[in-house]
């Protein structure tokens, strides 16, 4: 999970603007176009004009939660939504079924405390998790607390 938050850098560019680096999320471009980003996909990162430092920075944070850490590091328990593909929590994907009958793969730092994903699941072309609501519960090992507020937020409980 530290890797998935790592991801996120929000910096000054060199020509004198701001670029936003993130994973992706099917939220942001319609965001991040509305405040007048431009997509890089040689460098992988959208760049704004630097007065709208403040409001890509609230954009991100509304998606991804806080980008500031707290250095303190808790587990959740988190109860995976059969209606997404990939699952995701606080903007970070958390389990994901790249086609119908490959396996399902999990985030670094995420394990499977209940349940088990079926072995296929969806169609060709729009593969799904394949599970029945409340049958698979993860464990999300090594979150920074100020993320985990936000995955509460989305449904998950701290046990550590």
């Amino acid at each position: 999970m530290s890797n998935n938050s790592s991801a996120i850098k929000i910096y000054k560019t060199k020509a004198g603007g701001i670029a936003a680096q993130t994973p992706y999320h099917p939220d942001l471009p319609k965001r991040f176009k509305a405040l007048g980003g431009k997509w890089h996909s040689d460098a992988g990162v959208w760049t704004f004009d630097l007065r709208d430092e403040a409001r890509v920075r609230a954009v991100v944070e509304d998606v991804f939660g806080p980008l500031e850490k707290s250095g303190r590091l808790v587990t959740l328990r988190w109860t995976v939504s059969a209606r997404y593909n990939p699952a995701r929590l606080a903007g970070r994907v958390i389990a994901e079924r790249r086609g119908r009958d490959s396996a399902v793969s999990l985030a670094p730092g995420v394990v499977v405390v209940q349940g088990e994903f079926p072995n296929s699941g969806g169609s060709r072309n729009n593969p799904s998790l394949g599970i029945s609501t409340g049958d698979v519960v993860v464990e999300i090992r090594d979150v920074d607390s100020n993320i985990a507020a936000k995955m509460v937020e989305e449904g998950a409980e701290i046990v550590s």
